[in-house]
């Protein structure tokens, strides 16, 4: 199409204006080339699109990253700023935390030193924690924690409490955990706002686990109905944190989780 196209403005060229052959095809080759540039330049946008159609790739304009998918080439799905968040590059990150906060002491335990030893940029641990403590803390709760057996509820609901404070005094007992929390702990006291995300992700999350044996207990017919849950909590936890922090030569075990229970069976235990 394009040949017949030139040969017939060729033509015109040549008996219109009367130049010579030569100065004509120079004439038109010099009109044409940008054409022809700018139509293979959008044909290979064209072919570039419709591969997309095919096989999904990413686009990445600015900060933002433009997925297509073969199921739906005309709807992209928007990503937030910046680079997704590797999973397996945070689960390397938790698990170096969790080692060196075990192994060193937790003021000298540094995010250049953690991007080190984990072989990632220092900007990437920032781009995902705001600060050591925040990234500490979700090491030792949303990764570490995971690790705790799960709670299975049986027919008695005071062998469910006592099994309860059991995984949690032996996970806890665990001395790369038990320093790594105790760090948090003493961070905790000089941050207000950190003290609130401490509450929020270990405190408040402990005093859950407990209200939903309780609420078992009620459910059998075993608890009493007019339970103070919050101090019953406070009281059962307050037990343990006092021989984890106060440096008692005491230890929270298996023994002490039934000694416990049985101090509090009196007090849970429906009359009628």
């Amino acid at each position: 199409m394009f040949l017949n196209v030139f040969f017939h403005i060729l033509e015109r060229t040549h008996c219109d204006y009367e130049v010579s052959h030569s100065r004509a095809i120079g004439f038109l080759l010099l009109k044409f080339v940008p054409l022809l540039y700018v139509s293979y330049y959008i044909y290979d946008i064209v072919w570039r699109t419709n591969q997309a159609c095919q096989q999904p790739f990413d686009f990445k304009q600015g900060n933002t990253t433009l997925a297509h998918s073969s199921d739906n080439c005309e709807k992209p799905v928007l990503r937030a700023p910046g680079r997704p968040r590797s999973e397996a590059t945070r689960r390397t990150i938790l698990d170096t935390v969790v080692r060196l906060i075990g192994q060193h002491e937790y003021r000298t335990v540094s995010i250049d030193r953690i991007a080190a030893d984990a072989k990632v940029g220092k900007q990437s641990i920032y781009r995902w924690w705001g600060s050591k403590a925040d990234l500490v803390l979700e090491a030792y709760t949303d990764h570490s924690l995971s690790g705790m057996p799960p709670i299975r509820k049986s027919q008695d609901a005071f062998a469910d409490l006592e099994a309860d404070l059991e995984r949690f005094f032996a996970f806890m007992s665990d001395s790369q955990i038990a320093k790594g929390v105790r760090s948090l702990i003493a961070e905790a006291q000089l941050d207000e706002d950190f003290r609130k995300k401490l509450y929020e992700n270990v405190h408040r999350v402990r005093c859950e686990a407990l209200r939903r044996i309780f609420r078992h207990g009620y459910e059998l017919g075993q608890f009493r109905s007019d339970l103070d849950e919050n101090a019953l909590a406070h009281v059962i936890h307050g037990s343990f944190w006092y021989r984890f922090l106060s440096g008692t030569k005491y230890k929270y075990d298996k023994a002490y989780a039934k000694n416990i229970v049985s101090l509090l069976r009196p007090a849970l235990e429906r009359k009628d």
